[in-house]
């Protein structure tokens, strides 16, 4: 799975050693990979990729319940909540203009081949918004336990 990601041993033995989340940030905690700015790890561009899924996660859920405020301000609270909090103040004032470049919902949900009944229907929307959510707190807990939620 992570074939040549940490250095010796045989190909098998890798793929034994490391074959989940929770074992990739065990292995980088017990080997100090996270100390360090200067080496990139799986532990940094993990937790980066479940905080972009707790964002579409937070997006989904609110694109569902709050069905009369403007897309834009729907991906707005979904950033400003999710991902804010974690970038610079540039970064976050460019996503704040590029928000207005987004379609309207209708367009949105035309693109990606939905209709506004599958929102409200529930079911396999509602199942995936969960596992989405799911996935998160699982992850987040991983990162809290070893300390790495604040991995820059």
């Amino acid at each position: 799975m992570l074939d040549g990601m940490y250095g010796k041993g045989s190909k098998q033995e890798k793929t034994k050693e490391i074959n989940s989340v929770h074992q990739i940030i065990v292995y980088e905690v017990n080997n100090h990979i996270t100390e360090t700015y200067i080496r990139s790890n799986a532990s940094r561009t993990i937790l980066r990729l479940v905080r972009a899924l707790d964002f579409v996660a937070a997006f989904m859920e609110r694109l569902k319940k709050e069905p009369n405020i403007a897309f834009r301000d729907v991906v707005q609270q979904s950033y400003e909540e999710k991902l804010a909090p974690f970038h610079s103040w540039p970064a976050r004032k460019a996503v704040g203009v590029a928000t207005y470049t987004l379609p309207s919902r209708n367009d949105f949900l035309m693109t990606i081949g939905a209709k506004e009944d599958v929102l409200n229907e529930g079911g396999s929307y509602d199942v995936l918004v969960g596992d989405l959510q799911l996935v998160c707190d699982i992850s987040f807990k991983y990162f809290t336990e070893y300390d790495l939620q604040n991995l820059p």
